[in-house]
């Protein structure tokens, strides 16, 4: 398959930036409080986070951007997903053969994989039930939620309201790469 010139830039931008930047394992750990802020972040080798890993949520006009790389032949394994709320950008990019892998998953009702939560931590900056902008421009990117739940795989998340469960929307763009999504029994995948 030829690469378009859009495809190249791309792929030589992710490999430039793969090879400046530290491994996100070492800018975030595996603590149980693990949030990212605006920034770029490069996944390197196999990387397992045990709790929900959190980008924290920015402010009407003023949106908290993640970049996240994901090198060739690495996975990165989020064990509760990946909390991307309303007031934030997360744009997911894959290295040249696109063989780096994000697989999260989550075990809370109210959660989406990737993107919002009705009841997470970062529930006090408000609308996190909502999902942010997802981006994903190359890799692997497999995303499910809890079967029973009501959060998507990759979007909004949920909560209960006064007249029942409310569900979040999010913006999700997907230019490149291969996406499996499993949504909750009562939700999109996507």
């Amino acid at each position: 398959m030829m690469s378009t010139p859009a495809q190249t830039n791309r792929d030589a931008l992710a490999d430039g930036l793969a090879a400046q930047l530290g491994r996100l394992a070492e800018q975030i750990g595996t603590s149980a409080t693990a949030t990212l802020t605006s920034g770029w972040y490069v996944v390197t080798g196999d990387v397992t986070i045990p709790s929900r890993l959190a980008i924290t949520n920015g402010t009407s006009g003023n949106n908290t951007d993640v970049h996240l790389i994901l090198t060739d032949d690495c996975t990165l394994a989020l064990s509760e997903g990946l909390e991307a709320p309303y007031y934030t950008n997360l744009t997911i990019y894959g290295q040249t053969a696109g063989s780096g892998a994000l697989t999260a998953a989550t075990t809370n009702v109210y959660a989406a994989a990737i993107g919002g939560c009705g009841n997470c931590a970062n529930a006090a900056n408000g609308a996190t039930y909502r999902g942010g902008t997802i981006t994903i421009n190359g890799g692997t990117v497999t995303a499910t939620a809890v079967s029973a739940g009501i959060g998507a795989g990759i979007g909004g998340g949920s909560y209960s309201g006064t007249s029942g469960y409310v569900g979040g929307d999010a913006t999700i763009i997907i230019n490149n790469g291969t996406v499996t999504a499993t949504g909750g029994s009562t939700s999109a995948a996507i």
